[in-house]
């Protein structure tokens, strides 16, 4: 029985296949295994008579190690999306010093940051004071005057 020996184009092939995957796909995986069979093609071309056993060996290797290579550098360096602030856009301004452009009175008032305007909670104060960010309640910053 003689042993199949595609040629290289067969795994350029399962690489766009793999590539459809990973469009399709919600997380980063298939990347990894078609960038493996696009190099399995690209060593068939150099290497024409390679058996088909250590194609499926080379692609094995190259897309476990490429996979786990992955996952070690995403443990590594964490998303800054990830977090317990990614729907609570208030706590990242915690501690910041911002200027009042209008006063506050009665203990509230407004403040634009980054373009939005938010409710702010704190002592009255006159504007073009500035104030420190010390917490959040809902969608109201809590602000202190900066001495």
């Amino acid at each position: 029985m003689s042993e199949w020996h595609p040629v290289y184009w067969y795994w350029w092939v399962v690489a766009i296949v793999l590539l459809i995957l990973e469009a399709l796909a919600p997380v980063t995986f298939f990347l990894w295994m078609a960038i493996s069979a696009g190099v399995v093609g690209g060593l068939l071309l150099l290497m024409p008579g390679m058996p088909f056993t250590n194609q499926l060996l080379w692609f094995s290797v190259l897309s476990v190690a490429a996979i786990v290579v992955m996952l070690k550098y995403r443990k590594s360096r964490p998303s800054k999306m990830d977090g317990p602030a990614l729907n609570q856009r208030g706590d990242q301004y915690f501690g910041n010093v911002y200027l009042l452009e209008k006063p506050i009175r009665q203990g509230f008032g407004e403040l634009k940051i980054d373009g939005t305007l938010w409710r702010i909670e704190g002592p009255d104060m006159v504007a073009g004071r500035s104030v420190k960010v010390i917490g959040r309640e809902g969608n109201t910053l809590r602000v202190e005057p900066v001495k």
